[in-house]
């Protein structure tokens, strides 16, 4: 079953040598030695719609090898495809952990996952910007994988079933319904002429495109991907590099929705492992 309720997990560093991936951290000097034991970056996880701790896990290991502290977060289904007002209270939530866990004094990079993760990061990505007990967390990057893609209804309708697991007739007639509901959304939106904004999941594309964090951005994706179209995410990546913002891209060839690491494992973590210390370097005075 789909997570039903917003879950997350902190995992702090590892303080024995033997669950350490010594390479790794070898090629990681960007810090100061008493910021390596006292204020080790943080990866923040924002899960897909569906994903499981155990799945979402796998990836918070890309960084926990490194001593990196992690929190990964899942989110209730039901928020990310039609009850939205669970939206804006969710992304507090999870920069509230960051203050929670006393680490807003530490670098921080996003790693999201499809339009589920996008959802929340718009929302946060909001208040880092308008609040003042936000803005002044230390944000240094976003790893955005199989995301963002514009908002169509089927792929949506298809997406929703994905995360079911139940009798295919009732796994059909709850998809259905889901469709029918977002279509009237849509249509009421646009009537009411509020498709605009953060809080209207059909304009999640357009959100990420114009995001105000200017940090570095690495996007993952793959044509085959039949969720998320890969032109929608080239041209979020051509945006955002019109906006000045340092972009890195990776787009296979084979991989399904969610599924480069799956599939590109080594490639996936060696360009993780690369973006996440190109983030995190000091930043030269000129």
């Amino acid at each position: 079953m789909a997570a039903r309720k917003h879950e997350y997990r902190v995992t702090l560093p590892a303080t024995d040598a033997e669950d350490v991936d010594l390479t790794i951290e070898d090629n990681f000097a960007v810090f100061e030695e008493a910021d390596i034991q006292e204020k080790r970056p943080v990866i923040i996880l924002l899960g897909w719609a569906g994903c499981v701790d155990k799945h979402l896990a796998k990836y918070s290991e890309i960084y926990e090898k490194r001593r990196l502290i992690t929190i990964r977060h899942i989110f209730p289904t039901d928020a990310l495809f039609y009850n939205f007002s669970l939206l804006k209270p969710i992304a507090k939530k999870v920069l509230d952990v960051v203050f929670e866990e006393n680490l807003e004094e530490h670098q921080i990079v996003f790693h999201i996952f499809s339009n589920g993760g996008c959802f929340i990061y718009c929302h946060i990505t909001d208040f880092l910007h308008s609040q003042e007990r936000y803005n002044q967390l230390l944000v240094k990057g976003c790893i955005i994988d199989s995301a963002p893609g514009k908002r169509r209804i089927m792929k949506a309708t298809q997406a929703f079933m994905a995360t079911l697991r139940m009798n295919l007739i009732l796994k059909y007639i709850l998809g259905f319904c889901i469709m029918i509901y977002l279509f009237f959304s849509r249509l009421i939106g646009q009537f009411l002429g509020s498709d605009k904004g953060s809080g209207n999941p059909f304009f999640l594309f357009e959100s990420i495109c114009e995001d105000k964090a200017r940090c570095p951005q690495l996007f993952l994706f793959s044509r085959k991907d039949r969720v998320i179209m890969h032109e929608d995410i080239q041209e979020v990546v051509d945006r955002r590099k019109q906006h000045g913002v340092d972009v890195w891209s990776v787009c296979w060839e084979d991989s399904d929705h969610v599924a480069h690491f799956r599939v590109h494992r080594e490639a996936y973590i060696q360009k993780c492992n690369e973006f996440v210390s190109h983030c995190l370097k000091p930043q030269k005075l000129s």
